[in-house]
C-alpha cells in the first residue's frame, strides 16, 4: 500500500536525536529506518479512526491521542512512530516533546513497506515494553486484528472482517465499524 522502499542503516540514538525535523524516520535495534509517505486509504483509514477515538477518550477524559508522526522512545536502541497512540491520563507524563515509554494502546495501518516490520520487530517491541493492546489494520484485506498483551507476548484476540464491529478492551467501551474506517 505504502510508495517506495524502506531501508535500514546502522545508527545511535543520539545521532538520531540530531537528525532534522521532516522525512518518516524510526530506529528499530539501532537501525535507522526510513518509511516512505503512505498512500491515500492508509490516511483515510487512520484519519476516521483518530477522530472517532479522540471524541471517545475526551468524552471520557481517559487520555490522550496522538497520530503519527511522533516519536516514541522505547529504550536507548528503539525510537518509534506509531500511526495512532493512546497514552492514559494515569500515565500522560510519560508525554514530553516526544513520548519516553510505551503508550497504553497502539494501532498500524498496514502498507507494504511497513508490513513486515509492524508484524515482526514492531510487534515485539510493543510488547516487550508494555503497550497493553496492540491493532493492526490491512486496507487490502479491509480487516483489523487486534492482540492482547499476555507476559511481553502479544496474543491475537480476533481478527475483524469489513462487516464486523471492533472493540477494544484497553478503551472500554470503545468500538467501531471496521467498514466506518474505510469511508469517506
Amino acid at each position: 500500500m505504502g510508495a517506495g522502499h524502506t531501508f535500514f542503516h546502522p545508527v545511535q540514538q543520539a545521532d538520531f536525536q540530531n537528525l532534522p525535523e521532516g522525512p518518516h524516520y524510526q530506529l528499530i535495534n539501532n537501525e535507522l529506518i526510513f518509511t516512505p509517505s503512505p498512500f491515500e486509504i492508509h490516511q483515510l483509514v487512520l484519519g476516521n479512526l483518530f477522530i472517532l477515538l479522540t471524541a471517545f477518550v475526551r468524552q471520557q477524559r481517559l487520555g490522550v491521542v496522538r497520530i503519527a508522526p511522533l516519536d516514541v522512545y522505547l529504550d536507548e536502541n528503539n525510537v518509534v512512530q506509531p500511526d495512532l497512540l493512546f497514552v492514559s491520563e494515569s500515565r500522560r507524563h510519560i508525554i514530553e516533546k516526544q513520548v519516553l515509554g510505551a503508550p497504553d494502546f497502539v494501532v498500524e495501518v498496514l502498507s507494504r513497506s511497513t508490513e513486515n516490520i509492524d508484524r515482526g520487530a514492531k510487534r515485539e517491541l510493543y510488547a516487550r515494553h508494555g503497550v497493553r493492546e496492540y491493532w493492526i489494520i490491512d486496507p487490502e484485506k479491509r480487516q483489523v486484528e487486534t492482540y492482547l498483551l499476555d507476559k511481553e507476548v502479544f496474543n491475537l484476540k480476533q481478527i475483524y472482517p469489513y462487516s464486523a464491529t471492533v472493540a477494544s478492551e484497553v478503551l472500554e467501551g470503545f468500538e467501531v465499524e471496521v467498514a466506518g474506517l474505510f469511508e469517506e
